[in-house]
């Protein structure tokens, strides 16, 4: 039977990425792909963010050409990858060309990526089993050249609403077992285009990563609370999302968007670690818009994602030679469920990524069972595991998939099959996934068909196919093993139910169990012998088996010493005669009737010198902080002041701190956290309890005290300096810091860029910083600078204040205007004051001036003054020494700023002296404000002469 079922996808330029991330597959329907002239056409996206090509609708390759951004029809080039030929979809008929549909790079090529991506991305082991309340950060950001179309509001219903969210299908999932509760940041505005974040196949080079770290930074800033979202406290945030602006790059192939994925923060740089103390290892990311680029995101696509997070790795193929396991489970192509493959209803996690999880665990089966049955897993935990006689890595999951809920979509309903080999890092070898289904029809169209992602011809019983055994197609057979002693028979439906029996073993014999296969002790050299722990002793097959056990180490002892399966024996040791180190004995079980008899249990001991001692230090904490913020953590260092190995625990005492560990080997140090930014003004007390095996308990009392808040100002709030190129450091500034509140401030200012110059940088309460400005090496412009002053834990922290430069040419003021005597006027006094309306500098520079006498139409002057100061109000005067009576004269007046550049003299003034000789001296100044400048000369001058001032 042909079926091509639902259509998988694999992507266009073969390329190894900058970034290792976990990705979402290329969605299963076609999309327009956009062309750089602004033309488009109908295709399909292969791949993911690793390796991707195009292809049209008939099947020819695209990739895009590197000099012009188009997409062409594609050859392998001579490495093996795709290269672009000359011809263009829509303009050229690829039928009429010397073209194969279905090119791909070749199986060196694909090699090539697939070991990088595998050595990358190797499965990691998840962390804790996750359950109950599980906060989840969601970071909104827009790039620089972008605008957010979603409000805050609309993505709530999305993680958080009742049916269709994030929440709801996990909590579906896990039984209610997980409850994701997100918290979602308004918009967050990131310093750069689109372009300099963008990270696909055909663009491996941007910087995905520096957007959750701008976002980190900024949140920082605003006293965020990071501490909500370490519910476990272990000095980790548990979930971290980022919805970034615009599209992903999984469905609209353009080089300036993502591909959604999840990715460790190490694999870039470091870690992110609050000022609350919290670490950030790992995100995900997502874009607002779904793949029809019109409505807000899918859920789907962030599932998959937060799947990445909580430790699972992806189980499609990834070199897109085959499906994976499909639709049927989330990590492959499950997120695109939905109504026309949309992504709003993603199937279920399979069987194996429950387990892995904890959502759910297994029955296993280790004998004949029959008339077995297994509920929806919708709305069931129940699955089954069954390894009888297989490899300790080879096992089958059975679980009973129904389209109901968030499997809706399903290709079809039935009793799944999976054979998992957990030796395997991914689904990549077809001939041998990490998780394979057991497909009913026995097509293998999963593992040999790139474009089906499941069909009705997967799940149990499959029309007359209702067994599953050693000589069924497919079989149950072990990988590399000829035969098996599995038989899943008599598959029928029940309703939603599915029933059916298992068969283990044959008439031959029966297997003998032991459970677990090795123990370890430890305890101090003449010390009380460790507690004793038990072992299951069972069987595999039809059959109980008689066994005896005999110690095969002077110092172990087993009880009882023989016994019928199913049983179980009681271990321990005598450490009395024993030196300190390391010792392994076993215990041998034997059972003649029993295929594999007999059976070792290995028994590992470790003798320590002298009973260990636990110390630490300091001997208590006590920590405070202002109302509104978190306290400084303060670190406990353990170590052991007794003999041998000291392996420690903690049992916490009070809610109101966090650790870095709660266990672990002396020597070695904790580090408390406190929370104390939520926490009312008042005392908490607390308390580490240090414990390990043999030694005696230590108490650390601990106490946090929350003061009364502070709240930061500064004045004034913004700055301006003016200075010319080539000059020197401004004068200073002042910016006053006030804490307006009554609790303790510490607060910091910094100062950037490095022509701003402040002094000091840090103080405590009231403070201020000397700010100047440095234009050395600065061309003539406008810059801007900022002062930032933080206060961790005050009210109104931190400040941001603004720092205008304006760097100038050195310009020559203008030319004053005379204002009196002019005009031919008549001066009664012989000493006359001379008046003028302040030049311009456009520097701003301070002026002086200095004034001219001559006589009427003379060359020399009779009197020139000093430099005069600038006068207030715009007027400046000064009062000459005395001329002759009777006599006209002219005069004029010239600028100076304080950079020593003059201005142009102004045109001569004319005026007449009409004092009789014997008139005295006037002095005084002129009104207004206006200076004046009183000099007593000779009445008889001969040539220039200076004022004396």
């Amino acid at each position: 039977m042909t079926r091509r079922g639902w259509s998988m996808l694999a992507m266009v330029v073969l390329c190894l990425a900058a970034l290792p991330a976990g990705a979402v597959p290329a969605p299963p329907f076609p999309i327009q792909l956009q062309q750089p002239d602004g033309s488009s056409f109908t295709g399909y996206l292969r791949g993911d963010e690793f390796l991707s090509w195009a292809e049209d609708m008939l099947g020819y390759s695209l990739v895009r050409d590197p000099t012009d951004g188009f997409l062409r029809y594609a050859v392998q080039g001579p490495d093996g990858n795709l290269i672009p030929t000359v011809y263009l979809p829509g303009k050229d008929d690829p039928r009429r060309l010397p073209l194969v549909p279905g090119t791909r790079p070749s199986k060196e090529a694909i090699r090539r990526v697939v070991d990088y991506k595998r050595t990358l991305l190797a499965p990691k082991a998840p962390g804790a089993k996750w359950s109950g309340d599980i906060p989840n950060l969601v970071i909104l950001v827009k790039f620089s050249n972008q605008t957010s179309h979603f409000t805050k509001a609309q993505f709530d219903p999305i993680m958080n609403g009742s049916a269709g969210s994030v929440k709801a299908y996990y909590r579906e999932i896990s039984y209610n077992a997980w409850n994701i509760n997100s918290t979602i940041t308004d918009w967050i505005s990131l310093s750069r285009e689109d372009q300099y974040y963008a990270y696909n196949s055909q663009y491996p080079y941007g910087h995905p990563e520096e957007m959750i770290r701008e976002a980190i930074t900024y949140l920082n800033g605003q006293n965020f609370d990071f501490t909500r979202f370490d519910s476990n406290h272990d000095g980790v945030i548990d979930a971290v999302d980022v919805i970034h602006s615009g599209y992903g790059y999984e469905y609209s192939n353009n080089q300036a968007h993502i591909h959604s994925h999840f990715a460790y923060l190490s694999w870039t740089g470091s870690e992110i670690t609050t000022h609350d103390g919290i670490r950030i290892v790992a995100y995900h990311t997502e874009p607002e818009y779904r793949s029809d680029m019109t409505n807000i995101t899918q859920i789907g696509v962030i599932v998959h994602e937060s799947g990445h997070f909580f430790g699972l790795p992806d189980l499609y193929d990834y070199d897109y030679d085959s499906g994976g396991v499909g639709l049927w489970c989330l990590m492959s192509g499950g997120p695109w469920a939905g109504p026309n493959m949309d992504g709003t209803v993603p199937t279920h996690l399979s069987a194996w990524g429950k387990y892995q999880l904890g959502m759910a665990q297994p029955t296993w089966i280790q004998s004949t069972a029959t008339g077995q049955t297994l509920p929806p897993v919708e709305s069931n935990s129940n699955m089954i595991r069954v390894n009888y006689q297989m490899p300790v890595n080879q096992y089958f999951l059975l679980e009973n998939r129904q389209k109901t809920g968030f499997d809706a979509y399903l290709p079809a309903s039935g009793l799944l099959i999976y054979h998992v080999d957990d030796g395997q890092s991914d689904n990549n070898n077809q001939n041998r996934y990490l998780v394979d289904v057991e497909q009913a029809d026995g097509l293998r169209q999963l593992n040999t068909d790139p474009y089906n992602w499941g069909d009705s011809g997967d799940p149990w019983p499959y029309g007359s196919n209702t067994s599953f055994g050693p000589s069924t197609t497919p079989n149950t057979k072990a990988y590399g093993a000829s035969t098996s002693q599995i038989t899943i028979g008599n598959i029928q439906r029940s309703g939603s139910n599915m029933t059916f029996d298992v068969v283990l073993g044959s008439s031959t014999g029966s297997y003998l169990s032991l459970n677990p296969a090795q123990l370890s002790f430890s305890g101090s050299e003449g010390g009380a012998a460790p507690a004793s722990q038990s072992i299951q002793v069972a069987h595999q097959g039809t059959s109980a088996l008689s066994w005896t056990a005999q110690s095969q180490a002077a110092w172990v002892t087993v009880s009882p010493t023989s016994g019928t399966t199913p049983g179980s024996a009681s271990i321990s040791v005598n450490l009395s005669g024993l030196a300190a180190g390391n010792y392994e004995g076993r215990v041998r079980f034997s059972a003649p009737a029993a295929l594999n008899s007999p059976q070792d249990l290995v028994v590992r001991l470790q003798v320590n010198a002298n009973p260990v001692v636990i110390a630490v230090a300091p001997s208590r904490l006590d920590f405070s902080a202002p109302q509104g913020s978190n306290a400084t953590p303060q670190s406990v260092n353990v170590t052991n002041a007794g003999g041998g190995v000291l392996n420690w625990t903690i049992e916490a005492e009070g809610s109101w701190y966090n650790l870095s560990a709660f266990q672990g080997q002396a020597p070695s140090q904790v580090t408390v956290s406190p929370m104390s930014a939520g926490l009312s003004v008042g005392t908490y007390p607390g308390a580490l309890v240090f414990k390990a095996p043999g030694a005696a308990d230590v108490r650390l009392p601990m106490t946090l005290t929350v003061n009364t808040s502070a709240e930061l100002s500064v004045d004034p709030r913004a700055l301006t300096f003016q200075t010319v190129v080539g000059g020197a450091v401004t004068p200073a500034q002042r910016l006053s810091v006030l804490n307006l509140g009554t609790g303790s401030m510490d607060w910091t200012a910094y100062c950037t860029p490095a022509w701003l110059l402040c002094d000091p940088v840090a103080g405590s309460g009231n403070g201020v910083v000397q700010v100047r400005a440095d234009p050395s090496g600065m061309p003539e412009g406008g810059y801007q600078g900022r002062i930032l002053v933080t206060a961790p834990g005050a009210a109104g922290s931190p400040i941001e204040i603004p720092v205008q430069l304006l760097v100038q040419k050195l310009m020559s003021p203008t030319a004053p205007v005379p204002l009196s005597p002019v005009g031919g006027a008549e001066v009664p006094d012989a000493q006359p004051e001379l008046t003028l309306q302040n030049a311009t500098d456009p520097g701003g520079f301070p002026l002086s001036y200095v004034f001219e006498v001559y006589p009427a139409g003379g060359a020399t002057p009779v009197w020139v003054s000093d430099p005069v100061p600038e006068g207030a109000g715009g007027i400046t005067s000064v009062i000459t020494e005395k001329l002759d009576s009777q006599a006209t004269y002219e005069w004029r007046v010239q600028a100076q700023n304080s950079q020593g550049l003059s201005g142009p003299f102004c045109e001569r003034a004319v005026f007449s002296v009409t004092a009789s000789s014997g008139a005295g001296c006037s002095c005084g100044t002129s009104g207004g404000g206006a200076l004046s400048l009183l000099v007593l000369a000779p009445l008889i001058f001969l040539g220039r002469r200076r004022s004396r001032r």
